[in-house]
């Protein structure tokens, strides 16, 4: 799975679209748009989002397209 797919999975389950969810985290929807399409997997948002979908770092570091240190 990928961080895209995760997302859009939360989203859908938590049954919140994407503007409310861009007022809660505080972000512009260009910043939104990055996480959602997978190609920013990290940055100053990323706590925020988890949070407020439930996702679990263990998750997200799970996805294909998270690069892992080391």
């Amino acid at each position: 799975m990928t961080t895209r797919e995760l997302l859009h999975n939360k989203i859908r389950e938590s049954g919140m679209t994407k503007n409310p969810l861009i007022d809660r985290i505080g972000c512009s929807e260009k910043a939104m748009r990055k996480y959602l399409n997978g190609s920013t997997t990290s940055g100053p948002y990323l706590t925020k989002i988890l949070e407020e979908l439930k996702i679990t770092v263990e998750e997200w570091n799970a996805c294909s397209n998270v690069k892992s240190e080391g």
